[in-house]
């Protein structure tokens, strides 16, 4: 799998300080995993979000999927597919983030328990939709996932 980043964004474009790597886990029912960040959390505490995580210093951002699922989920993950890369800004530190945003299709093991998450919920994509609080970038990253239902097993 090839992995571009996106070009410069503009003027005064830095590179990222911090980079994550996040999944939408896709059941057979087309239902997506998300789980509700905890309050304390200082990046978008309190918001519906993909589970994952910080890439480590000499981390792959795939890596880094298959590391942070097995942590906070227990699962082993088998087929995966990149579907967003994503630059932002952070409120709170004035730090630039990367979010590399994939979607999870195959893994092996149960989900009995989620690490780091208040609560978890399986959504289909209109009732992304229609949360109120969602990390925004999770919310531009869904919208991409209709272009790939149907097409990827």
């Amino acid at each position: 799998m090839t992995h571009h980043h996106p070009p410069p964004l503009g003027p005064g474009w830095r590179r990222p300080e911090r980079e994550t790597s996040g999944a939408f886990l896709r059941r057979a029912d087309g239902r997506y995993l998300l789980t509700l960040r905890p309050a304390d959390k200082p990046t978008y505490p309190g918001c519906w979000d993909t589970p994952g995580g910080h890439v480590e210093p000499g981390e792959h951002p795939d890596q880094t999927l298959l590391r942070e699922l097995a942590e906070e989920l227990g699962i082993e993950v088998r087929r995966y597919y990149l579907i967003a890369t994503l630059d932002d800004l952070e409120a709170r530190s004035g730090l630039r983030y990367r979010h590399h945003v994939y979607l999870v299709t195959e893994w092996r093991g149960e989900i009995d328990q989620v690490l780091e998450s208040d609560e978890e919920r399986w959504l289909d994509s209109a009732e992304m939709e229609r949360l109120t609080e969602i990390n925004p970038l999770t919310l531009a990253a869904a919208r991409t996932l209709a272009l790939y239902e149907g097409r990827l097993r």
